[in-house]
């Protein structure tokens, strides 16, 4: 294009000067004695022209020549870049395809001159992982960590999930405390960190993380919910059967942040581990107390598995709640239980037949027949039985008591209607 701009200003000197030539010739005379020029104006002109034209293409020659080194390794830079370019582009692909060998030795190939040394030694030490080589793994996160070293994070990081997909938890473990002394709200690096701590069975520190891991938003609702009650569950579990027992057991609980011994669902964790170890006194008033500020369907089924040292009062308590809450099944399934711990017969029964009419609960059927049963009602406990096994199929019949024979006249204890705490999934 430049050519072309050069071309048409020459031809239209040209043609400007033949027309004044043409019209005026004119002439330059140049005198030094002894010496005199006379020549047309158009030829001095034009002389002029060529000499200026012949000066710039001497100078841009001898430029050339003095900048051709520089232009020259400039050229073979950008050929050297644009095949590391090239080779982390075929690297990444290797990496996507699996061919770690390939990737690898592609990743790793013009290093000097890649646009983009962290990722290519990061790709290279994923590479190495997967063929097994640790210790080359490692000595290219130090590469990139030395290539790099404003992205310590994103270099640590990588190097925790190698360490943590690789099985090495404790090394994956002492990464990540490093990192979270320097990144504390990185929520990559608060949920690899609980997870690690989780898989080390470290339950009291992953009860400490969980609120950082809220505060980040490291996990959605559902599963920090999870986490949440898995911890808590451990480390009271581990407290109860330890040689503290209900001592242990209620540090334990203390040593929970205020907020988490509020949350109904740890409640019922709590709960349950009372139940288990005896404690039913603090049992009864824990969810006594929860119950009323904060009606909980699984805390009011728990309560009646509750066999407090005051039977009578602890029934009074949730026939109250009856009075807000009517025909709830898992309430009218405590009540007969309660109504069974204070010998209240016929109310038992009544209690038992709401909760299957209000909720088909298969375990106020199964009471309801041992109640039958006990008291020496053996066809209407039959029929009972077969209602709900009619209603739940064989999930009632894993619940089923030995069937005294009909010779026996005698009413049975009815420890069995009191059942154990289910197992928890």
């Amino acid at each position: 294009m430049k050519s072309l701009t050069y071309l048409f200003v020459v031809l239209a000197v040209v043609i400007v000067l033949t027309l004044l030539a043409l019209e005026d010739t004119g002439y330059v005379l140049i005198s030094r004695a002894p010496v005199e020029i006379e020549i047309s104006l158009a030829l001095f002109v034009l002389v002029l022209f060529l000499v200026f034209v012949a000066l710039h293409l001497i100078l841009r020659f001898v430029n050339r020549m003095y900048t051709a080194p520089r232009d020259i390794g400039k050229w073979q830079a950008q050929k050297r870049t644009e095949r590391a370019q090239i080779s982390t582009m075929r690297g990444y692909a290797g990496l996507i395809e699996g061919d770690w060998q390939k990737a690898e030795k592609q990743l790793t190939r013009d290093l000097e001159r890649s646009p983009t040394p962290l990722l290519n030694y990061l790709g290279a030490s994923y590479a190495a992982q997967q063929q097994g080589d640790v210790s080359k793994r490692d000595a290219y996160l130090q590469d990139a960590q030395a290539a790099d070293p404003r992205s310590r994070v994103a270099v640590q990081l990588t190097q925790a999930r190698m360490q943590y997909q690789n099985g090495q938890l404790d090394e994956a473990l002492a990464t990540l405390q490093q990192l979270y002394a320097v990144a504390p709200r990185n929520p990559s690096v608060v949920r690899l960190l609980t997870d690690v701590t989780r898989n080390l069975g470290d339950w009291n520190q992953v009860t400490r993380l969980l609120p950082a891991a809220r505060k980040t938003g490291a996990y959605t609702d559902q599963e920090l919910s999870q986490h949440e009650c898995d911890a808590v569950r451990q480390v009271l579990s581990a407290a109860a059967g330890g040689e503290g027992g209900a001592v242990a057991l209620q540090e334990a609980w203390q040593g929970l942040s205020r907020s988490q011994r509020k949350e109904a669902r740890l409640i019922e964790i709590y709960a349950r581990q009372l139940i288990d170890i005896g404690d039913m006194d603090r049992a009864e008033k824990t969810l006594r107390v929860t119950i009323k500020r904060n009606w909980h369907r699984p805390l009011v089924y728990l309560y009646g598995l509750v066999n407090s040292s005051r039977p009578s009062e602890q029934f009074k308590v949730a026939e109250a709640w009856a009075k807000l809450h009517p025909a709830e099944p898992e309430l009218m399934l405590t009540l007969g239980r309660l109504a069974v711990l204070n010998k209240l017969w016929g109310k038992a029964e009544s209690y038992f037949e709401t909760a299957i009419a209000e909720g088909d609960s298969d375990e106020a059927y199964t009471a309801l027949g041992e109640l039958l049963e006990q008291l020496g009602e053996h066809d209407k406990a039959r029929e009972i039985y077969r209602r709900g096994l009619q209603q739940h199929g064989s999930g009632v019949a894993t619940r089923l008591p030995r069937v005294l024979p009909e010779s026996s006249g005698e009413p049975q204890p009815l420890d069995g209607i009191i059942k154990a705490v289910p197992g928890e999934s």
